[in-house]
């Protein structure tokens, strides 16, 4: 079904309504805004066909296909796709707005996610349907600003087990939250540029006022805000990778400190054991009464001298 604001004398809101009423709403020369939810494909091709005869495939198809963040200008109307979920949810939305001078179609992925919009102009009213449009976009772009917070908790999380070095999937996540936030760079610039159109189009009769696209400005500062955080993020997480494999390198030269001096320890009493144990016809020591606690002696000071030799050199 279709939910419907009429913009008359007063806002009139009319929800579960059938095709060929919301048909009659749009011959009707009035502004209104229709909105579908996803599951709605032969009403959206209806309503389409009637807007645009000509061009309504080509919208249709990038209202039901997963598209990338885009806008199309056709004549006296205009057609944007925006991404809508919130970017930790790793599975993002989609938001497609048809504007024309009095007519407004927003269909979309998440039947509740314009609850908020509906239910403000349900009450007021407004001079143009473009200023819906701002509005959408306006909420869009604050759902983006909730969401992102997150990567704020996730990211101190992951510079402390960097610090502390005690957790294995430090790397992992470092690399899991930078895919996360490529792919969130890459809708933002799309929909900046989406916006940089929108705020530049200038013709007398476009569909969009020079009124609107004051406040259309105020959204393409909000997404630079939203770009330039984001590139903080992937500077911090960046920090947080080369300060973890600084660690893990120090931690890797320490256990080769600790072998060599290890393996230092053994190699004495081996040479002494090694010197003794070759089969010369005449070794003095062997026929000595202290050969046998002298070698002893010999392994224990010659592991003694090094023991100290490490420590002054700071290898212990």
């Amino acid at each position: 079904m279709i939910d419907v604001i009429v913009f008359d004398k007063k806002p009139e809101y009319l929800q579960n309504i059938d095709k060929k009423k919301a048909l009659e709403l749009i011959k009707s020369k009035k502004k209104v805004w229709l909105d579908l939810s996803s599951g709605n494909k032969e009403h959206l091709e209806e309503i389409l066909k009637t807007i645009f005869p000509q061009y309504y495939q080509l919208v249709l198809e990038d209202c039901l296909e997963d598209s990338k963040p885009k806008i199309e200008e056709y004549p006296k109307a205009v057609f944007c796709v925006f991404k809508t979920y919130p970017p930790r949810a790793k599975n993002y939305g989609q938001m497609s707005l048809i504007l024309s001078k009095n007519i407004l179609i927003t269909y979309h992925t998440n039947s509740t996610e314009l609850k908020k919009v509906k239910e403000y102009f349900s009450k007021f009213n407004t001079r143009s349907v473009d200023f819906i449009f701002y509005k959408i976009l306006d909420h869009l772009i604050a759902g983006y600003y909730r969401e992102i917070e997150e990567y704020d908790d996730a990211i101190d999380t992951l510079e402390k087990n960097a610090i502390s070095h005690t957790n294995p999937k430090t790397m992992t996540d470092v690399m899991d939250i930078k895919s996360e936030l490529l792919d969130l760079h890459r809708i933002l610039v799309a929909e900046r540029d989406i916006l940089l159109t929108l705020t530049r189009d200038e013709e007398e009769d476009g569909v969009v006022r020079e009124y609107t696209r004051i406040y259309l400005r105020d959204i393409y500062d909000d997404i630079m805000r939203l770009i330039d955080r984001e590139e903080m993020y992937k500077e911090r997480l960046s920090g947080a990778m080369q300060l973890y494999l600084a660690l893990s390198s120090n931690e890797v030269n320490e256990a080769m400190k600790r072998l060599t001096v290890l393996a230092s320890y053994v190699m004495i009493p081996m040479l002494v054991t090694g010197i003794y144990g070759m089969n010369f016809i005449y070794m003095p020591e062997l026929s000595s009464p202290f050969g046998y606690p002298f070698a002893f002696f010999l392994m224990f000071v010659g592991v003694l001298f090094a023991h100290f030799y490490f420590k002054k050199k700071l290898l212990l």
